[in-house]
């Protein structure tokens, strides 16, 4: 104990106050009970009420797991950048690598290259390079961020069931009117 003649659960020392028992998970004690499979209208492009359809629970039913969706979002866009940057180190720039006068006895700095880094012309120090970002998450997380996204458009009532989607011409105003 920290203190003398202090008890580890004394609840009126906050600092060293700690629950009786073993711990337990927020959700363990709670059984998870069967809802309804959900339904949803479906609608023609004048946005009249032709039928209903069932959805599965397991797809439409899920737990939003927004960490989820955020992390398939992140390695798709990493996956689109091109990575092609890049820049020449001391290695790579053009010219001579001699030594540009010799190490001791003229009174200026020692130096090798004319081709280093401090030098105008010279190469990069820590310069980038091309590389490859692409991030492929595991078939569980890419299927599990799906569900998670099709179930919040279901909850949010953002989710719509079209009969036939056939347009006439193919336009952006006729699109946007349904």
């Amino acid at each position: 104990d920290r203190h003398h003649g202090t008890h580890a659960a004394d609840a009126r020392r906050f600092d060293e106050a700690r629950p009786f028992g073993r711990r337990r998970r927020g959700n363990q004690d709670q059984v998870r009970e069967r809802r309804a499979m959900p339904t949803v209208d479906v609608l023609n492009l004048k946005r009249d009420k032709v039928g209903s359809l069932t959805l599965s629970d397991e797809v439409f039913g899920a737990e939003v797991a927004t960490h989820l969706m955020h992390e398939v979002v992140v390695a798709q866009q990493a996956s689109q950048r091109a990575g092609t940057h890049a820049a020449k180190e001391r290695a790579a720039v053009r010219g001579s690598s001699r030594k540009i006068y010799k190490q001791k006895g003229t009174g200026r700095a020692r130096h090798g290259s004319i081709r280093a880094p401090i030098f105008v012309g010279g190469g990069r120090a820590h310069p980038p390079k091309p590389q490859d970002w692409a991030r492929r998450p595991p078939r569980r997380v890419r299927l599990a961020a799906l569900k998670s996204a099709l179930s919040l458009r279901l909850k949010e009532g953002r989710l719509l069931v079209v009969e036939d989607f056939e347009l006439g011409e193919v336009k952006t105003k006729a699109v946007a009117a349904i």
